[in-house]
């Protein structure tokens, strides 16, 4: 399973219009680098959101559509969760998004990452 380009921008934009973007690697060495430091540091849990995002969304896709997800199509590709999902009439892009990205911020904001929200 493996997120279509558009919507894999589509998920590091809600991230970034939450601020985040600074706690995003740019690459997959990047990430490798980040985790592996983190775990020499004793650090349990690090924080990534778009990795952490990523495997929410994957985590929820598969227990709405199931284990196909994990097949090959017809053509060999992989299947992008969300594109399923809206053909499938299960939830539209805003919706995995926005839940994926709010549950980042409130992690970073959890570890004192990101200021509070403000209570009005």
């Amino acid at each position: 399973m493996r997120m279509c380009k558009s919507h894999w921008d589509q998920l590091q934009d809600a991230l970034k219009v939450r601020g985040l973007e600074r706690f995003m690697a740019n690459s997959s060495e990047e990430l490798k680098a980040r985790l592996d430091a983190q775990e020499t540091l004793g650090i349990s849990a690090g924080f990534e959101p778009l990795w952490a995002a990523h495997l929410a969304i994957i985590r929820n896709a598969l227990d709405l559509a199931g284990l196909y997800l994990m097949g090959a199509k017809e053509d060999g590709s992989e299947y992008c969760p969300i594109c399923e999902s809206e053909a499938h009439n299960g939830p539209g892009a805003d919706w995995w998004f926005d839940h994926a990205a709010d549950e980042q911020l409130a992690k970073a904001r959890e570890l004192g990452l990101m200021p509070k929200e403000e209570v009005q």
